[in-house]
């Protein structure tokens, strides 16, 4: 007689066997604990068998999955069976840039999300240039600590300044390039 094994803790099928029969009982077969002789029923992609309360139960499986979300891009991993992702979840993972094209269900590049996000690329790498250099306290005191010389404010300054001046230009020209090859490939590097 043929059983159906089923895992102890989620239930789900996992192999098909044959039951011993019974010696203390002729013609009658044991049936091992987390096992049925119920044929579990045919499940599709990202479906399990669960045994449940004396029958099978077709369930969502999309376990070690990574989903996407349209909007913000975060990952989701899903770990448990019957878990399903959101309708605002996808499996097809983005680029950096790509916004989620509801009229064609699909991830799309705009000309202007790609330069949005090169900007905050550039805003951020200027940012944490003169932070990585000057931190902010410093930043924000050195012209009344002490212990500091003026070539050291003056130093400090004609950095920020830099800094600043290239960032303010690199935004400018990535706000007059037209094409979105050209925008994907430009290099957003501060001379230091």
């Amino acid at each position: 007689m043929k059983i159906y094994h089923y895992n102890e803790k989620t239930h789900e099928y996992v192999w098909e066997g044959i039951a011993e029969p019974n010696i203390d009982e002729p013609g009658q077969f044991i049936i091992p604990e987390n096992s049925t002789d119920i044929a579990p029923p045919q499940v599709q992609a990202n479906q399990a068998a669960v045994f449940s309360n004396g029958e099978w139960n077709v369930v969502a499986d999309y376990r070690q999955m990574e989903f996407f979300n349209k909007e913000t891009h975060e990952r989701l991993l899903i770990e448990n069976l019957g878990e399903t992702p959101g309708s605002e979840y996808t499996p097809i993972q983005p680029g950096k840039y790509d916004i989620w094209d509801v009229n064609t269900n699909e991830w799309t590049v705009s000309l202007e999300a790609v330069r949005a996000g090169i900007i905050k690329e550039i805003k951020d790498e200027a940012y944490d240039l003169i932070t990585e250099n000057y931190d902010l306290p410093k930043q924000m005191n050195i012209n009344s600590l002490q212990g500091y010389s003026e070539q050291e404010r003056t130093d400090m300054w004609a950095f920020i300044n830099s800094i600043r001046e290239q960032s303010k230009n690199k935004v400018t020209e990535v706000n007059n390039i037209t094409s979105k090859d050209q925008l994907l490939n430009y290099n957003i590097d501060f001379e230091k």
